[in-house]
């Protein structure tokens, strides 16, 4: 994804992003700028982020249960990690020693990521996702590698040798440049000149699936209220931020965001003068509760052809038509005021590509068309005002 100055190191985080396209079950290379198409609107759009509060955002990036406010780095707290050096007398004699550098660290939780994304006080520290590989740490002559990964990951090198003097790193290893951390990136305060940002999180723990934390204010003048009370709940918990818990209802948080946009709407004194409504649907993995029999689609999107409606790609559609839902086990009679598109971002491998590409074509969104994203009319790749012409197959 290309970057803009406003964009620069957060996309970079999203570990898996799907901000739109092409119909299943092909791939495409994305070449959209979400930011862009979002902020360089003629009047500032009003968005809503639909954020993702399942237990399985408290984990890290390959699935360990590290924590929710878990933000990387050997102590949780964002800072870099260090090599340290240990040593043991073991069978060695004339005061000589066995030695071992040790670097261990933990990758930030889901959450975490997200709130350092979004927020203005999650500091967080990440390494490459290779390094989570034993084939990336070098064989080194006369030392002995061992490496463990898990919720924390540690690497060891300890000399093969009874040494008199405690060893310098190893050229190898001191050439690894370990990164620094990432302070707050504050997209919501960042950006508050150019959007109207609402926040709403949805998971199975919530009273009726979903919590509505800001609706969009449509005042352009009159944002520090909203900024602050998103920027509060993206917050670590301990600083009584958002917690995760529960399963992934996407449909219910979708349907819930046609109900809050509606009241933004109804309050928008520029609601005539073609300002973009959105949603920007973030998720770490599958939607399970209000599916059928509440569980995941399962890979590929068995029976897409026929059974999107069910799942949150229908909710999407039902956004921009303006329509209810009447396919999911989470049914309301909630209806979008307008054409409301809906963008979609993965944080994490455990996504499902197909349920978040089909979402993201039924929001009406394309990364592989950028002049089509914010202007969807006449794109041949999307839906026009009747899904029901369009093909699948």
């Amino acid at each position: 994804m290309k970057k803009t100055s406003l964009f620069a190191g957060i996309s970079a985080l999203l570990l898996a992003t799907a901000v739109a396209a092409a119909p299943p079950p092909s791939q495409v290379v994305e070449k959209v700028d979400l930011m862009r198409q979002i902020t360089t609107q003629w009047v500032k759009p009003n968005v809503l982020i639909v954020l993702d509060r399942s237990g399985s955002m408290a984990w890290d990036m390959w699935g360990s249960d590290v924590g929710v406010d878990n933000q990387g780095g050997p102590n949780n707290d964002g800072q870099p990690p260090t090599w340290t050096l240990s040593s043991t007398t073991g069978s060695c004699s004339g005061g000589k020693k066995i030695y071992t550098y040790t670097l261990s660290f933990y990758f930030p939780s889901r959450m975490a990521v997200m709130k350092n994304s979004l927020g203005n006080s999650v500091t967080i520290w990440q390494p490459p996702a290779i390094w989570k590989t034993a084939g990336f740490w070098p064989k080194i002559s006369g030392w002995t590698k061992s490496t463990s990964f898990g919720a924390l990951n540690t690497i060891k090198y300890t000399s093969n040798t009874c040494l008199a003097n405690s060893p310098a790193l190893p050229a190898q290893l001191a050439s690894i440049q370990i990164p620094a951390s990432i302070p707050p990136q504050d997209l919501v305060g960042r950006s508050a000149d150019k959007v109207n940002w609402g926040l709403l999180i949805y998971s199975s723990s919530l009273t009726d699936y979903h919590q509505v934390i800001q609706p969009v204010d449509p005042d352009d003048a009159n944002q520090a209220t909203a900024v602050q009370n998103i920027e509060n709940a993206l917050r670590l918990s301990s600083a009584g931020g958002l917690t995760a818990g529960g399963w992934t209802p996407t449909s219910r948080g979708l349907n819930a965001a046609k109900a809050s946009l509606k009241q933004t709407w109804n309050n928008d004194l520029k609601k005539s003068c073609g300002r973009l409504y959105a949603t920007i649907l973030v998720t770490d993995g599958e939607s399970n509760y209000c599916n059928p029999s509440n569980s995941e689609w399962g890979s590929g999107c068995p029976n897409y052809t026929t059974n999107w409606r069910k799942y949150p790609p229908g909710r999407a559609d039902e956004l921009f038509l303006k329509t209810a839902d009447s396919s999911s086990g989470c049914t309301t009679t909630d209806t979008s005021p307008t054409n409301v598109q809906t963008f979609v971002i993965g944080v994490s491998p455990d996504v499902s590509r197909c349920e978040l590409n089909l979402t993201a074509y039924f929001g009406r969104t394309d990364a592989s068309a950028g002049t089509n994203v914010a202007q969807w009319w006449g794109s041949s790749r999307l839906p026009q005002n009747d899904s029901g012409s369009t093909s699948l197959s």
